[in-house]
């Protein structure tokens, strides 16, 4: 009789410590669930955007084609050559620029208009042609240096920079959407320009 009291005293421990166990357990997965997920803000949706500072998000390339000459009497001080080059400009936006607006029902992003970043002629794709020189005036390391620069007006002034811009902001649109499409929650998104 004393094992079987003995083995009944067991049991009910053991049964007390899986029930207090179970309790605890509880406690600690109903504790995790009942945090709540942090409520959204506007300067939540500006901390994702503003990760990276710039977005790129569209870029042109272009090829290039600058003449350069010097000098008025040929062979004696006129020296001239072609250039050609390959370029490429990248656009996009400031995303440090941006503003956040939130409501119960929608997330308004205002974004800065959208630039220029930058300008790159590739100095591996220069290629001189129909180069002449003249006695006393021959082609030097300044006339290339020049040349870029004349390569660096050309771009600026011939590629079409107004449509990459236009492309630019349809794809910063699109590229805002799918960033923000997941922290939104049941909002829309309203993207403008400022």
């Amino acid at each position: 009789m004393k094992k079987l009291i003995a083995g009944l005293v067991i049991a009910l421990i053991l049964v007390a410590i899986g029930v207090a166990g179970g309790i605890y357990i509880q406690k600690q997965v109903g504790t995790v669930a009942a945090e709540e997920v942090p409520e959204l803000s506007s300067q939540m949706i500006f901390d994702k955007l503003s990760e990276s500072s710039e977005l790129t998000v569209s870029k042109l390339s272009y090829n290039g084609v600058v003449e350069f000459q010097e000098g008025e009497i040929p062979w004696v001080t006129q020296k001239s050559f072609i250039m050609m080059y390959y370029a490429e400009v990248t656009a996009g936006i400031d995303l440090s620029a941006v503003t956040v607006d939130l409501s119960d029902t929608k997330v308004t992003v205002t974004l800065p208009e959208a630039q220029v970043q930058f300008y790159k002629i590739d100095s591996e794709s220069i290629k001189f042609y129909d180069q002449s020189s003249s006695l006393f005036n021959p082609i030097s390391n300044e006339d290339t240096v020049e040349a870029i620069k004349l390569a660096e007006q050309n771009l600026n002034e011939n590629a079409d920079v107004e449509e990459l811009l236009n492309y630019t902001r349809e794809r910063s649109e699109i590229v805002i959407y799918n960033l923000l499409s997941d922290v939104i929650e049941d909002r829309t998104i309203v993207i403008g320009w400022q």
